[in-house]
């Protein structure tokens, strides 16, 4: 007999007596937005909230998310995260069960999603750890100044390439082929609205925004992170629209802070940001900017949703 379950919406309480916090404008239900997986859910008993999360696969999607149904717990900082409560029987989806992801969970990680990191090639032979600090080379008061003055810098190349697209002359043209392979009105679109939205994500971070990684951390906004990934700088938790956490790894701290073509901590830092839900929800196909631009000269079309091609479409300059 089918698993069948209904579907949950906006205002949904929550075992802690938490709600839904739905804005999803691509469905409706009793006047009511759908709420899709990662909504976010407050939570009275840790004040905290966190993303919810299904522990199944909804045979139903809208607008390539995936419904958020009975049964979805909440990720917020309870030891027992909580269950939304559906609140009505009408609107009811097939599910499956979910697929296997390799983690070893005695308390719920297989169902969390995996966390979207950066890798590049770096070297962190000259550091060790420092439980005190973001990066051990500096001090958190200075990583607080830096980390900022590279978020403006974001913001800077973000508004000048909104600039850019907005004119649209050749040559801005021929730039946003060399990272995307094209120039069609349909990818334009997609990236002058994801720009606007990574503006409004950048301009609202602040020191502390940025974290020092730990697997608990991951888990702490809702992902299950790759602990020991070679290579790996930094990372967040896409659906984690609530906070905004970035945690930055050790690895991050030995790279230059900025370069006109590879990789660096400014073009780490709008990566991590383009993954977010809210600003492109960006994937990683693959990475640096070498592949990205490769890709883009084959007009793969999987580059307008690839981070290190949004990346450094906005970051670089040559």
């Amino acid at each position: 007999m089918p698993d069948v379950r209904s579907a949950l919406l906006d205002g949904d309480a929550t075992t802690t007596g938490g709600r839904l916090v739905s804005t999803e404008p691509f469905m409706t239900h009793l006047g009511k937005s759908v709420a899709v997986h990662g909504t976010f859910a407050t939570c009275p008993k840790c004040k905290e909230g966190g993303p919810a999360l299904n522990n199944c696969e909804p045979a139903f999607t809208i607008m390539g998310k995936t419904v958020l149904v009975e049964g979805a717990r909440v990720y917020c900082k309870c030891a027992s995260k909580p269950y939304v409560i559906a609140s009505q029987t009408t609107f009811t989806i097939e599910v499956g069960s979910m697929r296997q992801t390799g983690v070893n969970d005695l308390s719920g990680e297989h169902m969390l999603p995996e966390s979207r990191q950066k890798l590049a090639d770096t070297s962190t032979d000259s550091l060790v750890h420092d439980a005190d600090r973001i990066c051990p080379n500096m001090s958190n008061a200075e990583f607080q100044v830096h980390i900022m003055r590279l978020r403006d810098e974001a913001l800077n190349a973000v508004a000048a390439r909104q600039v850019e697209m907005r004119r649209w002359s050749a040559t801005d043209q021929q730039w946003f082929r060399q990272w995307f392979g094209t120039t069609d009105a349909t990818a334009g679109d997609e990236i002058a609205a994801g720009l606007q939205r990574m503006n409004i994500v950048l301009s609202s971070l602040t020191p502390a925004n940025f974290i020092r990684y730990s697997p608990e951390s991951m888990r702490h906004v809702g992902c299950v992170s790759r602990e020991h990934n070679v290579g790996t700088v930094a990372e967040v938790c896409a659906p984690d629209t609530a906070t905004h956490t970035i945690a930055i790894r050790l690895d991050f701290c030995t790279l230059r802070p900025r370069h006109p073509s590879f990789d660096s901590q400014l073009l780490t830092l709008v990566h991590e940001v383009s993954h977010f839900t809210d600003v492109f929800g960006s994937l990683d196909h693959w990475y640096s900017t070498h592949k990205a631009k490769a890709r883009a000269r084959m007009q793969d079309a999987r580059t307008i949703e690839n981070a290190d091609n949004i990346a450094g479409y906005i970051v670089c300059s040559e």
